[in-house]
């Protein structure tokens, strides 16, 4: 049966739709087609493409169960159940999915790319750049290969290739977000301030964060002058990037003295921002998402202000310390960690498992393992959660002093941490407590950092007592915590001299 006229005119336009990356709108469309011509396996197949850029699996899911029980070899219908499989981390489903495809089609350029997709997943980074490359080749137009292909330069080190390939994205679709927050990742790991903030804010609509909440009857602040006025800050991802930013509270105090700044934070770290100066409230998540729970006059993400700001490599708000230990706390972990002649060294291994590159940023603790021979030096871990667990697990409890179950806050955490000597951690909120105490920190990063720890250098400007310690373009740990011990051996012996 021949499809109805209007099911073909709602076709074509939901496809020109998807084209300019307006996908809600061609998902209405779409769907308007199929209410009219319910069994055309092309409109169920562009469907689910917007539905899976909507990130609506299940809707998605029945399109193409439709799709390919009307036409199962149909391969824009394959491309997308692939997809389906990568949204569920069914990666090796996918795979086989998009070989069957591209043995039939093998200059597809929309299957090459999740074909890169997948194999990133799988870490196989040459190897997924090399099917965004050809699909860029292949079709020039199609932006998200682009992306993809920045993606993976920036995991390759190649940054400013990585840059290049997002601006080519945006060049065909100025609103990309997505191609737009990534490039702000590179800009800032390049160390350009001035545009990598101002890209920074796309960030929202590319669903990188949560989203911008936008509490009722109060807009987003400009940076003017609201002295007398009530400005509320919020955390927007982890704990680490709260305490990172959190600095600016101090900004805003020194620039609007009568300000009535409410700042609101994750549970686990309000006993340590209580009291922090330029606050007049402190909230948690939960009480701010209360009916009533936050009234002001406009708001802020802490993660903004320094664009609002207008921050430099050389203007980073770097007084230190900017947090502090509760003074109990601290006598209470000076009695549980007294001074026995060695260096007290805490550990932190690991840190969210749902952040989206914690196979790169965390490692097992059996990789440290060659530190912990090294004379002088007494061992603190504070690693929490189930990781914990692998002290007992590796037989390291002799060389390792597990304080996991009293590490209930980060203030518990801060107190514990001013008592020893360094810190020594992978890329997770730890070494930003430690940065922020004004601790030896030696911070452990993978050979594609997050873009906060720039690149090459060996300080950090937003934490003057820390030492970035970087795997090499192997992406091994072994060499890392070589030139650790190396360090730490040195650092025992000159405590002892």
């Amino acid at each position: 049966m021949a499809a109805d006229p209007r099911s073909i005119a709602h076709h074509r336009h939901g496809r020109a739709l998807l084209a300019r990356r307006r996908f809600a709108e061609a998902a209405t469309e779409l769907a308007a087609a199929i209410a009219l011509s319910p069994n055309v396996t092309d409109v169920l197949a562009d469907l689910a493409d917007a539905l899976l850029e909507l990130r609506q699996v299940e809707q998605a899911q029945t399109c193409v169960a439709r799709a390919l029980a009307l036409t199962p070899d149909h391969a824009a219908s394959l491309v997308q159940l692939a997809r389906l499989h990568l949204a569920t981390q069914r990666v090796g489903e996918a795979r086989s999915v998009l070989d069957a495809v591209l043995a039939r089609t093998p200059d597809d350029p929309i299957a090459l790319t999740y074909l890169g997709d997948a194999r990133t997943e799988q870490g196989e980074i040459d190897a997924a750049a090399a099917c965004f490359e050809r699909a860029t080749t292949i079709e020039p137009g199609f932006a998200k290969a682009h992306v993809y292909l920045g993606l993976a330069r920036r995991a390759q080190g190649r940054v400013r290739e990585a840059a290049a390939c997002f601006e080519r994205a945006i060049a065909l679709h100025p609103d990309y977000a997505s191609a737009r927050a990534n490039r702000a990742h590179a800009l800032l790991l390049l160390g350009d301030y001035a545009e990598g903030w101002k890209e920074h804010e796309w960030r929202w609509q590319a669903n990188k964060a949560p989203g911008a909440p936008t509490p009722g009857g109060m807009r987003l602040w400009d940076g003017s002058d609201f002295a007398g006025k009530t400005i509320v800050l919020y955390g927007e991802q982890g704990a680490g990037d709260t305490i990172q930013f959190v600095r600016y509270v101090a900004s805003i105090a020194a620039r609007m003295p009568q300000a009535n700044v409410v700042l609101v934070c994750q549970m686990a770290l309000r006993r340590l921002l209580a009291g922090i100066p330029g606050v007049r409230r402190l909230m948690t998540e939960a009480e701010a998402a209360a009916p009533f729970g936050i009234q002001g006059d406009v708001h802020w993400p802490l993660m903004s202000l320094p664009f609002v700001f207008g921050t430099t490599l050389s203007t980073i708000p770097a007084q230190m310390p900017y947090l502090r230990a509760e003074p109990a706390l601290q006598e209470k972990w000076r009695a549980r960690l007294p001074a026995d002649g060695r260096l007290k060294v805490g550990l932190a291994w690991a840190g969210n498992p749902l952040h989206q590159d914690d196979r790169n940023r965390s490692l097992p603790l059996a990789n440290l393992a060659p530190l912990l021979d090294c004379p002088g030096v007494r061992f603190i871990g504070l690693q929490t959660g189930p990781r914990a667990a692998e002290i007992a697990a590796c037989g390291l409890a002799p060389a390792i002093t597990d304080l996991s179950a009293d590490l209930v806050d980060y203030a518990e955490t801060a107190a514990a941490v001013s008592q020893l000597d360094l810190v020594i951690s992978v890329d997770t909120s730890v070494a930003h407590l430690a940065g922020a105490l004004a601790r030896p920190t030696w911070t452990l990063l993978p050979f594609a950092p997050d873009w906060r720890w720039l690149l090459e250098r060996e300080d950090c400007p937003w934490y003057p007592t820390m030492r970035l310690f970087r795997q090499s373009p192997s992406r091994q740990w072994a060499p890392v915590v070589a030139r650790v011990r190396e360090a730490l051996a040195a650092a025992a012996q000159n405590d002892r001299a």
